[in-house]
């Protein structure tokens, strides 16, 4: 399954993808999927992803992000997402 967009709170200290949604392993997070959400929180991907699409986190000044090592394909603009300064850490 693949995460395409985001329609939750704005405000929040922790944005914590779901490793399952109805059931099905989130696997990946499609492009611009939270894209201009103006989410400022610290975000947490689960291990069950293996890819993020092109400016998945586009606008969100996210203070931090936290990604699994199987998280094997990261397409080039995602990591536009990231403001300059936020600490991105890659967790086994």
């Amino acid at each position: 399954m693949e995460v395409t967009g985001y329609t939750g709170p704005k405000s929040l200290a922790e944005l914590r993808i779901p490793a399952e949604i109805n059931g099905k392993k989130v696997l990946s997070i499609g492009e611009d999927a939270f894209k201009d959400q103006w989410i400022n929180a610290d975000l947490i991907i689960p291990n069950s992803v293996k890819s993020i699409g092109d400016g998945a986190f586009m606008e969100n000044p996210l203070r931090s992000a936290s990604i699994p090592s199987g998280c094997d394909y990261v397409k080039d603009g995602a990591n536009r997402s990231f403001d300059e300064g936020v600490k991105t850490t890659v967790r086994p």
